[in-house]
């Protein structure tokens, strides 16, 4: 799924104006009084005062940890891509097209039954090359590879404006590498945070058993997995 998902928002770029006059937007206000809380003076609280009654009428979702306007442009904007993705692979458009492209892509990753059936053979060329590893440089050569795949490793790698000089552009390294959400979920000890990590570890295990390991291999690797996470998550 990381994979498809990704390339899948980056190719229905192409596909977008192409099929612009199929999708009517929504428009919003650049700024909106409507958000403004005037009850507040601004000297007294500017936050309350420019957001306050945005904050109040957008209370957070269910399924959601925070909410913000930018999540609100996010999801408008994988609606739109839907739309665009959804009529390309009904288009029936000419062969080598952007339109045909997105269409023949979206289709493919939605057919569950042929991804099923292909189980996790796509990624076994992955899994043999990892197989191979024998030192501390094959580590660094795999990073190396899937990052250019665009596969999470134990590092991100990115270029920004510079933090200290906003007119450079800096390559910016950081920490990746956990599939929990942060930190906390692997250091903290209360009742939820260690059914979460519970649950993650089976999961994992089934996710290993899945191309292939033992339930017993992959009840211990599970385990070791989590343990390289909550390492990196502290350090």
């Amino acid at each position: 799924m990381k994979l498809v998902i990704p390339a899948l928002l980056a190719i229905c770029c192409l596909a977008l104006a192409v099929n612009a006059q199929q999708v009517v937007p929504t428009t919003y206000q650049a700024i909106d009084l409507k958000n403004l809380d005037q009850t507040v003076k601004p000297t007294d609280n500017f936050y309350n005062f420019a957001v306050g009654n945005w904050v109040k009428n957008n209370p957070v979702p269910a399924s959601q940890s925070a909410w913000f306007s930018f999540n609100e442009l996010f999801n408008n904007n994988r609606k739109v891509l839907k739309e665009v993705v959804i009529e390309a692979s009904k288009a029936k458009a000419a062969k080598g097209t952007n339109t045909q492209k997105v269409g023949d892509f979206y289709s493919s990753a939605m057919d569950s039954t042929y991804l099923n059936q292909l189980g996790a053979a796509p990624l076994k060329p992955y899994l043999a090359k990892i197989d191979k590893i024998s030192d501390a440089a094959g580590i660094e050569d795999m990073f190396t590879f899937l990052k250019k795949r665009d596969l999470s490793t134990v590092y991100n790698f990115s270029i920004n404006p510079d933090r200290k000089n906003s007119s450079k552009y800096v390559r910016n390294f950081g920490q990746s590498g956990l599939g929990l959400p942060d930190r906390e979920y692997y250091i903290k000890n209360d009742a939820r945070t260690t059914g979460i990590r519970e649950a993650y570890v089976k999961h994992v295990s089934n996710l290993l058993q899945l191309i292939g390991q033992s339930k017993a291999e992959a009840d211990i690797a599970s385990l070791d997995i989590l343990k390289l996470e909550t390492v990196l998550a502290i350090a």
